[in-house]
């Protein structure tokens, strides 16, 4: 959606400069002289356009959104500069949105500025464009970039900016939301995207502070109880995994805000009783709670340490050393003699047939368990989450699945 395109008529004109590559359909309201002139693009394969309404100050196309079938309504305003025809304008848009309960996003150059925070410099005119955005049920979707639309000389001001309406926001819940401005002129375009995003399930991480919970063990056998699933093994481990994973997920959330709320009960006890420490001594009864309190405080400080310590390590194995790029350039190393000897061998021993089906038989379980045992707690946190640490501990549980 433009607005002040200042042409009075836009036959023969190249508008691919604004879309880009691939097919679109337009419309537009032509300027009056040098004053206003509108024009909104969109991409018919995306959306069918089944009526247009078109004034001086607004251009309203309405459609069916071809991913869904949604009714999807689009204003492109841009607004006069007297309060008597802002006050028209307005009335006529609440008549024609009040009517027709589909989707609305309104945008444009409003040439008003809502609240003090969006203007420097520049006039305060707010109400009436307040009203209608109240009585149509509107949400303005917050800027990110430049906090101004409009910056003339030292003057600045939000004067463009996107509305939508609530049912609009109720049923793209889950869709991502991003209003971006960016410089060009003396104006910001403003750009709202609405895409449905799906990353996949959120990374789980299985932190080795959880190990030292005593009802960690409970948690595992819970999540394992009742698994009688056939299937290969490799794919068998990996729904083990996945069943524990959200029996943790679960469990985590219950004991890390129990012991949030822990931790500020115990500040807020340590802090009144050194209010008292200043007045008085403290009593016995409150010492012991003094000193307890400090206690518990310093272990729950010492696990989110742990926590810390092994996100930075996990850090270190992602990105790795940056460094040896810089020392890679730089050979240490260098072949003195050109040619070596080689070497040429008669009459080699081979192995008998005994010991050469020895190399070839199945790992035993011993071997196996000393593989798993011999590798580092905190090496391969797989796509899983789940680090040798885990494994090592619930490897009576897991035995059968690796072997």
């Amino acid at each position: 959606m433009l607005q002040e395109t200042q042409f009075a008529s836009l036959e023969g004109m190249d508008l691919g400069r604004f879309w880009g590559k691939g097919c679109f359909e337009f419309d537009w309201v032509g300027a009056t002289g040098r004053s206003g002139g509108l024009l909104s693009i969109w991409d018919p394969k995306r959306f069918s356009v089944s009526r247009i309404e078109k004034h001086h100050f607004y251009l309203c196309i309405h459609g069916i959104l071809k991913d869904n079938g949604k009714v999807f309504s689009v204003v492109n305003v841009y607004a006069p500069q007297k309060l008597r025809d802002k006050r028209a304008l307005w009335a006529e848009l609440e008549s024609i949105i009040s009517r027709n309960h589909s989707f609305w996003v309104v945008g444009g150059d409003f040439n008003c500025v809502r609240d003090r925070s969006g203007r420097r410099n520049s006039k305060f005119n707010a109400q009436v464009s307040n009203e209608f955005i109240v009585k149509v049920d509107l949400q303005e979707f917050v800027l990110r970039g430049r906090k101004f639309t409009f910056v003339p000389g030292n003057k600045c001001s939000r004067i463009g900016r996107i509305f939508v309406s609530w049912n609009f926001l109720n049923e793209w819940t889950n869709a991502d939301y991003r209003a971006l401005a960016r410089e060009e002129s003396d104006h910001c375009p403003l750009v709202l995207k609405i895409e449905a995003r799906n990353f996949g399930p959120k990374p789980f991480r299985f932190f080795n502070s959880w190990l030292s919970r005593a009802d960690l063990h409970e948690v595992v056998n819970k999540a394992l109880s009742g698994f009688d699933e056939i299937r290969p093994p490799d794919v068998l481990l990996l729904h083990k995994f996945k069943r524990i994973k959200v029996q943790i997920i679960e469990w985590h959330k219950k004991w890390s805000a129990e012991d949030h709320a822990e931790e500020l009960n115990l500040k807020a006890e340590l802090f009144d009783l050194d209010e008292y420490i200043d007045e008085r001594d403290l009593t016995e009864a409150e010492m012991w709670v003094y000193v307890e309190a400090k206690k518990r405080l310093r272990e729950l400080e010492e696990i989110k340490k742990k926590d810390i310590r092994q996100r930075s390590c996990v850090r270190w194995a992602r990105d790795g050393d940056e460094n040896s790029s810089f020392f890679s350039r730089f050979s240490q190393y260098e072949e003195d003699i050109p040619t070596r000897p080689k070497l040429e061998c008669f009459g080699i021993k081979r192995l008998t047939e005994e010991d050469a089906e020895e190399l070839v038989v199945q790992f035993s379980e011993k071997e196996i368990k000393e593989a798993v045992f011999d590798c580092g707690g905190d090496k391969a946190p797989g796509p899983d989450g789940f680090n040798f640490r885990f494994v090592q501990m619930f490897w009576s549980l897991l035995a059968d699945d690796f072997v």
